[in-house]
């Protein structure tokens, strides 16, 4: 297997484990064909046949070019097409209906686990909705009911193309020459993974679905390929970053690049000489984005006001949880990465290039299922932008869309939170059964 980036290069490596098959393909991007090849590892789960399987794919161009094709991005970046590598995991049989779930900016491509999984994978970003994705009916998303596949986001350090990629051109890591990305890119790039795998052509994809970062790609996967699937959640999400949002991520970047030990010509982000060290500024910057994944309400029922001794001296018991979140984040991804992902996010804007942005956000087909959910703690992300984003969805005649505003004390980070996956459960169990006048029905009964 080959991946880019030396924090990448061994991760899956403990994969190579009955080593099955070669897939190939080729993917649109823009005004180029790229050939992909891919990989296929398969990790059997269970007696029935059922398998997961990681795959890494490399894209090579198409050899009769005399040009070495480019994969363009929306900002006018551009990096060559051989530097693309997407990660991905799937579970289930192929043959069931295909759900599509895009990670958010701290995830990666493995939703849910097996047995054979590494133990740091939690700590990587994984295993992230093992209580909804599983194998058994006791599961909203049962992997023998359907086939899932996630891959991760283009950006992120955890395996696909990110600014920990080798530039083929300089055999230099891009670092912070990574070119600026959006979502609209991101759903393009998993785009990209589908075609390679075949799904999502012949025949839809069951449902697009996507929490925080990953609603965002599943938003503009849904407004871009309008012919590939039926049914789209977005969870914590928005279809147009707001200014107040802008203002957070902003002061966030401002504080990683005053960092001293930040070096924008390392991939890694660490000067050399201090690559054993925590980067201060991404420490911090996690811990005011904790501050802001969470609530008030949470923070004041959980933490003591009173001082607590801790190794290093006596502080309040909400500091010694923000410096634990921001070290633990800290310790395991690249400032590259993160910048590159922060500003993504704010670049997010469906009606971008449209007359306005009702226009961009109906190029999502009225004959699709929809549900929008959002979280009345949330301060990152407030409930009112996916409103105003249901209200021009479900204006149109025969529109089907469910949104609801749910009350949670953990704010924008609920969706993540294990004992907060039965209030995902009752609402999307439903909506992929039966979509939502189904949905409705069980939330109605659940609040009576």
């Amino acid at each position: 297997l080959r991946t880019h980036g030396t924090s990448s290069e061994l991760k899956y490596k403990w994969c190579l484990i009955d080593f099955n098959s070669n897939i190939s393909g080729g993917a649109k991007y823009g005004d180029d064909i790229i050939h992909l090849q891919a990989q296929s590892i398969y990790l059997p789960h269970s007696d029935d046949g059922s398998k997961t399987s990681l795959l890494i794919i490399d894209s090579y161009p198409a050899r009769h070019s005399q040009t070495k094709p480019v994969i363009a991005f929306t900002c006018g970046g551009t990096i060559p097409a051989e530097a693309m590598a997407i990660a991905y995991a799937t579970w289930g049989h192929k043959s069931k209906p295909t759900i599509l779930i895009a990670p958010s900016m701290s995830n990666s491509c493995w939703v849910t686990g097996h047995p054979g999984l590494p133990t740091d994978t939690k700590f990587h970003g994984g295993l992230w909705w093992e209580n909804l994705v599983g194998d058994g009916d006791e599961f909203a998303i049962d992997i023998n009911q359907y086939h899932v596949v996630s891959f991760t986001p283009l950006g992120s350090p955890f395996g696909s193309t990110s600014p920990l990629t080798t530039n083929p051109d300089t055999r230099q890591m891009y670092g912070s020459k990574f070119p600026v990305i959006t979502p609209r890119d991101q759903a393009k790039f998993i785009r990209m993974g589908l075609d390679a795998l075949g799904l999502g052509i012949d025949e839809k994809l069951y449902a697009v679905i996507g929490g925080s970062m990953g609603g965002l790609q599943a938003l503009e996967y849904a407004a871009q390929y309008v012919d590939t699937y039926e049914r789209l959640i977005a969870i914590a999400s928005t279809g147009w970053t707001s200014p107040s949002t802008v203002a957070l991520r902003s002061i966030q970047r401002k504080i990683v690049r005053l960092d001293p030990q930040y070096d924008p010509t390392s991939g890694s982000a660490l000067k050399a000489s201090e690559m054993s060290s925590i980067l201060q500024g991404l420490l911090i910057t996690r811990m005011i984005g904790t501050i802001c994944y969470r609530s008030r309400t949470e923070f004041d029922d959980r933490f003591d006001w009173n001082l607590k001794h801790y190794n290093d001296g006596d502080r309040f018991e909400v500091e010694n949880y923000l410096e634990y979140q921001g070290n633990k984040f800290a310790g395991y991804y690249d400032a590259n990465c993160y910048l590159t992902l922060s500003y993504n996010m704010d670049r997010m804007n469906l009606g971008f290039g449209y007359d306005s942005y009702a226009d961009g956000v109906n190029r999502i087909p009225v004959d699709k299922e929809i549900m929008l959910l959002a979280y009345d703690t949330d301060y990152l992300i407030p409930a009112t932008e996916m409103q105003h984003l249901s209200a021009i969805l479900g204006s149109r005649p025969n529109s089907k869309v469910y949104y609801e505003t749910m009350h949670s004390k953990y704010g924008h980070d609920t969706f993540l939170i294990p004992n907060e996956m039965k209030q995902l459960d009752y609402r999307i169990r439903p909506f992929l059964e039966s979509g939502v006048t189904e949905v409705e029905r069980v939330v109605q009964q659940e609040l009576h």
